[in-house]
């Protein structure tokens, strides 16, 4: 990773925040969700699902594929939410919300509101899985700030993955 001299990451940060500010980012609408069509009632009572770690596996699993079940799991995670079927707890912060109830257990942080030990929902499911097929990214565009070793890239493309989840 190149870093850049403090004059150029001053300059890119605020092209960035002038990028961020501007009407049209303000304006820009809301993401859409991600479930489009309605999901009928589960009966009974509301169950209790975490979304595990999605890993990747097959032809091209390697090095620069190895953080894409990242973000599979964190938009299975919003679908879940989204569907009103489950209630759904968070597991991929688990780690800082332990450091966060320590804090607050050592009296490091102050106040009420830290989450307290043993007053996390327990998952009764918990989805894992592989991502095991992907296609390439056939449409998107971006904008990169910052030249030819651009600090700040925004932007993305559309594909299809292929998912086993158990």
């Amino acid at each position: 990773m190149m870093k850049l001299p403090l004059a150029d990451r001053r300059a890119v940060l605020a092209a960035a925040a002038a990028f961020l500010s501007s009407p049209a980012w303000a304006d820009a609408p809301p993401e859409p969700p991600i479930i489009t069509e309605h999901t009928p009632p589960v009966p009974g009572p509301k169950r209790t699902i975490g979304v595990g770690a999605i890993d990747v596996v097959g032809t091209f699993a390697n090095a620069s594929a190895t953080n894409a079940g990242g973000p599979v799991a964190a938009m299975l995670t919003t679908a879940l939410d989204e569907s009103g079927c489950c209630r759904v707890v968070e597991r991929d912060a688990i780690a800082q919300m332990v450091t966060e109830m320590d804090l607050a257990k050592s009296h490091v942080s102050a106040g009420t509101a830290a989450p307290m030990p043993g007053a996390a929902l327990p998952a009764q499911y918990l989805v894992v899985g592989s991502m095991t097929g992907q296609s390439a990214g056939d449409r998107g565009g971006g904008l990169s700030i910052g030249g030819s070793n651009a600090a700040v890239t925004l932007g993305g493309s559309q594909g299809s993955v292929q998912l086993d989840l158990r």
